[in-house]
């Protein structure tokens, strides 16, 4: 995680480590589920050739991995917010990454809220040791798990973590859905001492996984 000079896009990775590398995309087809309507201040970003979708705040900027804009990015923020970006957004891609997203506006002076999703191929794990290793794993990271459980979701199983990191300044909200073909990864953070300005709830509610 990268420290910038006035504030730092800390694009938290949380998956847990024996998923492997990142799947093809082409692999994935299908129309994802039908996702609620996108409630007020959001809108629903399609990733269709990943086979999800997703409703973001309507002051995120987001892309997958094929649509990384930077004339885009740096006319929507300063450029010391983005110093260090392109690295990280990179190194979140080639991990199995299908979406960076953060707020425009910045929610704190130190820190950029923001968004990533995984998609990696499935652990076949039991969601329940699903759930131990990655608390495990959080907790290796030098984080704080606040809370840790499993929670439904239409599209597999799911759990949902709340954190706080303090050694890298970052807090938030983690959820994954376990597929039969995949581990999807949602995490939004933001800095510590913070609240989130997105609803990490509203977002799972949203989050909608093609079916085939």
């Amino acid at each position: 995680m990268l420290r910038l000079g006035r504030r730092r896009v800390g694009l938290l990775v949380v998956a847990l480590a024996l998923a492997g590398t990142a799947c093809d995309s082409e692999n994935v087809r299908g129309v994802p589920g039908d996702s609620p309507d996108a409630p007020d201040g959001y809108v629903v970003y399609d990733g269709f050739t990943e086979g999800f979708t997703v409703a973001l705040p309507d002051s995120y900027i987001a892309f997958g991995p094929d649509e990384l804009d930077y004339d885009e990015l740096f006319a929507a923020v300063p450029d010391e917010v983005l110093d260090g970006f392109e690295t990280q957004a990179a190194q979140i891609f080639s991990f199995g990454g299908v979406l960076v997203a953060f707020d425009t506006t910045g929610s704190t002076d130190e820190f950029v809220e923001n968004l990533n999703i995984l998609k990696l191929p499935t652990t076949s794990t039991p969601v329940n040791l699903y759930l131990s290793a990655s608390r495990t794993q959080l907790e290796s990271l030098g984080a704080e798990v606040i809370s840790a459980e499993v929670v439904d979701h239409p599209d597999g199983d799911a759990i949902r973590m709340e954190f706080s990191a303090p050694s890298i300044g970052s807090t938030g909200v983690n959820f994954s859905v376990l597929t039969d073909d995949f581990d999807w990864t949602v995490t939004m953070s933001t800095g510590i001492g913070s609240e989130l300005a997105i609803d990490p709830d509203v977002v799972f509610a949203s989050f909608r996984i093609a079916s085939g």
